[in-house]
């Protein structure tokens, strides 16, 4: 883990499934939307790449935050150093989740060819590349020349570099299951303030766990096992990190999702489009 100095371009790199949504909107509300770079799909990253390489130096020093379905390394391409985070989820979790929302979502060309080849949840576990994709994802370099993260197999060095990474140049290493933990870690590293939400793109229509056959939910474990590990490895981490915060922080989250479960709390998550209107309402300290 490393620490933050202020200068520091912040990094949020986000798996997809992993609670991004809430926690876009909640950066959105700390940064003017003039600093501040989004990437949306995992295809976007070349082009942002050169375009941010065209930048003046000065220009490349204006950006405060680059977030979205990126890779670790974008220290090598800015004049400051990066302040790298992000949250992991439960492997077996996230791959059911992003399927159904994939299955659900509107137009999305992964999603359109699973109706068209009525790909079962069985039958998506052993596409190419689905397998371990938070692996993947932590271990990929925008520095390398081929950014298709599925295209070669996961292997345990894949996961040891993956490890690594987070080890060595995350800030804030977070989970879904500790999202409000998580949330209040960021909170203190990078002083942020506003930071009350209201779930977002939650997929309401996929079927509960106990409705998937046990031998699915098996083989979705057996194909994500190196995932397991880096879930298990970044949940240690996270609990390193909160015992370090000392007593106090447990009664701090609980004030937190006190505050943040009211309608004064939620008023402010609404409100989020206007940092200072929020501001001139609340502001938890």
């Amino acid at each position: 883990m490393t620490n933050y100095n202020q200068g520091q371009t912040i990094v949020f790199l986000h798996i997809p499934k992993t609670a991004g949504t809430t926690l876009h909107l909640i950066i959105e509300r700390q940064y003017n939307s003039g600093k501040i770079v989004t990437i949306h799909t995992p295809v976007e990253n070349a082009a942002q790449i050169s375009r941010i390489q065209k930048l003046t130096p000065t220009q490349q020093q204006q950006v405060r935050v680059i977030k979205g379905h990126t890779f670790w390394g974008w220290h090598q391409l800015l004049p400051e150093s990066c302040a790298y985070f992000t949250l992991l989820r439960n492997p077996v979790e996230r791959f059911i989740s992003n399927y159904y929302f994939l299955l659900k979502k509107e137009g999305h060309p992964l999603g359109q060819k699973l109706l068209e080849e009525k790909v079962t949840i069985e039958d998506f576990v052993n596409w190419t590349g689905e397998d371990n994709y938070q692996t993947r994802f932590l271990a990929k370099n925008i520095g390398e020349g081929n950014l298709d993260i599925k295209g070669s197999e996961c292997t345990r060095e894949t996961l040891e570099r993956a490890k690594r990474n987070l080890r060595e140049n995350f800030a804030v290493v977070g989970i879904v299951e500790e999202f409000d933990k998580t949330l209040l870690l960021l909170k203190k590293t990078f002083g942020w303030k506003n930071i009350f939400y209201k779930v977002k793109n939650k997929n309401k229509q996929r079927p509960s766990n106990n409705l998937i056959p046990q031998k699915t939910l098996k083989l979705i474990k057996e194909k994500n096992k190196l995932d397991l590990e880096l879930y298990n490895y970044a949940t240690e981490t996270l609990q390193t990190t909160i015992k370090n915060q000392g007593n106090s922080f447990e009664e701090e989250v609980q004030n937190f999702q006190k505050i943040n479960d009211s309608s004064l709390g939620q008023f402010s998550a609404l409100m989020s489009s206007s940092a200072s209107k929020v501001q001139k309402i609340i502001s938890f300290i």
